[in-house]
């Protein structure tokens, strides 16, 4: 049994109004994660079955080493729906509640925070999911992240908020503006 806790779409390269593959995070019973993609062909079948937060029994998947420089889990396998899997919803309540999904904390479990990195939050459409991610830049030089972590220390008692999940939506526009402003002067 797992649960969906992180569901978006990947564009297609070349025309990015298409859409070439459905991912997703799915959580065990024992809150281990693993990264699950639907190919193109199969999106259709299940863009409207699999929704974000609930737990569903899956059978008949494909497994795969989870290798690349792009992982958005540290499990050493991932999963593959195919043609063949059969998927039962089986509800919300039976394996743990989620964490908060505020943006920042989101980002910091995919990443170790030895980067800098800035990030566009996209609400368009995509299938009805929730935001999407961008990475616009990326910072590896480590002084620089090390005073842009100082100075976040400081920043109003975000630190404080986010620590703790209390982070509205208003908030969290603030805070990614003024992340982005740090980040263009430090950059």
């Amino acid at each position: 049994m797992e649960r969906v806790i992180r569901l978006w779409v990947v564009s297609d390269m070349n025309e990015k109004q298409k859409f070439f593959r459905m991912e997703m995070i799915i959580m065990d019973e024992k809150g281990d994660k693993i990264q699950a993609s639907i190919r193109k062909g199969l999106m259709s079948r299940f863009e409207n079955k699999i929704r974000k937060g609930i737990a569903y029994d899956l059978k008949y998947f494909g497994v795969a080493d989870n290798t690349g420089a792009y992982r958005t889990t540290k499990h050493q396998f991932k999963l593959n729906l195919q043609n063949d899997i059969v998927v039962t919803e089986v509800g919300t309540g039976l394996i743990k509640d989620l964490e908060p999904t505020i943006v920042p904390r989101v980002i910091s479990k995919f990443v170790e925070q030895t980067l800098l990195f800035k990030i566009d939050v996209k609400n368009d459409v995509n299938y009805g999911f929730e935001q999407s991610f961008h990475v616009k830049k990326v910072c590896i030089d480590k002084d620089i992240v090390t005073r842009f972590k100082s100075a976040m220390k400081n920043y109003a008692g975000v630190e404080d908020d986010l620590t703790v999940g209390v982070v509205h939506s208003e908030l969290v526009a603030g805070v990614v503006q003024g992340l982005n402003s740090k980040f263009e002067n430090l950059v």
